[in-house]
């Protein structure tokens, strides 16, 4: 056995190591934001799609690091280059995958804070109004009690 197997196996563990620490994390927030009461319909519909695109990133990083050493280890492969190439051919295709799983997760956890972000500054604009009108309120009310006018709360 040559030493890349080692390196192979060093990385693919690394890999099975940190897929399933991300795998048991997504399951905790998950679990924690499902009995969040203060989450609507819509921020629960986001995070379940969510939450389902990390595990099965997770999922796909734990099975690419078994397969990496695997493909070191199998003999079968010595005489035969087609399953040799088909072999790193779907493994390719699983990182390929994987990084795919990855922008998606990244736009779409963009357009949600911006479309939540959108939200919170208009609520925000909406409060900053009802301020204004609440402090032209009680200053009409004060320039009519320094006129000598009673005001409502005479």
């Amino acid at each position: 056995m040559d030493r890349s197997w080692f390196v192979s196996a060093a990385f693919g563990g690394a890999l099975i190591v940190g897929g399933i620490l991300m795998l048991r994390s997504h399951k905790r927030v998950w679990e924690q934001q499902q009995a969040d009461p203060e989450l609507d319909e819509e921020d629960r519909s986001f995070l379940g799609r969510r939450y389902r695109r990390r595990m099965q990133a997770s999922g796909l990083l734990t099975v690419i690091g078994l397969m990496l050493p695997l493909g070191d280890l199998v003999r079968v492969f010595a005489g035969a280059p087609g399953w040799f190439a088909a072999y790193w051919i779907v493994v390719l295709l699983l990182v390929m995958w994987l990084v795919m799983l990855a922008i998606g997760d990244l736009a779409s956890t963009k357009v949600h804070t911006t479309i939540a972000l959108n939200r919170i500054r208009a609520e925000q604009r909406k409060l900053e109004r009802e301020a204004a009108a609440l402090r032209a309120q009680l200053s009409n009310g004060h320039d009519q009690s320094s006129n000598g006018a009673p005001t409502s709360s005479e």
